[in-house]
Formats: structure tokens, sequence, C-alpha cells
């Protein structure tokens, strides 16, 4: 965040490096990425590109998937995207 920036986040983040995989559409396609911050309400992830990566999904903790969170995406630039978790 830019120095003197106001900061509109409901919980505070904190800096991970987490490895993680978005999940999507009826062929359960998986897309690594990588966590870089995390709250109780989202997180950043940072991936390859996202090109065809729909508004909503779901954030596999583990790469067969029993941790997991819905995800909503709040904002996307070309290789960062910022998620709010949804409500199960």
């Amino acid at each position: 965040m830019a120095p003197g920036a106001k900061d509109n986040r409901k919980a505070k983040r904190r800096d991970v490096t987490y490895r993680a995989w978005l999940r999507y559409g009826e062929n359960s396609v998986l897309v690594p990425c990588t966590m870089q911050d995390v709250s109780q309400t989202g997180a950043r992830l940072v991936i390859a590109g996202n090109a065809g990566i729909p508004d909503e999904f779901v954030l596999q903790l583990t790469e067969n998937g029993p941790a997991h969170r819905r995800c909503r995406i709040a904002w996307r630039t070309e290789k960062k995207i910022g998620v709010a978790f949804s409500a199960v």
C-alpha cells in the first residue's frame, strides 16, 4: 500500500508464501498459485495469468482438496488477484 493511503480492509492481513490451487469449472480445472497474504476475510494470490479464471472459484489449500475456501474475486491484475472468502 502507498504511504499515507487508507487501508479499508475489514481484517488485518498477514504475509505468507503458501502454495495453493484454484479449482473451477465442470472438469475441475486446477490452476496453481501462491497465496501471498491472508486474513479471515480474504487473500492475495499470485498466478501465472488470470485469463479465463471466473469471478468465483474454490481455493484449495492442498492439491487433493480437503482444505478449501470458496472465493469471489475482489480485484485482479495480470499476475495477482485479490479474493474475498465466501460463506459456505
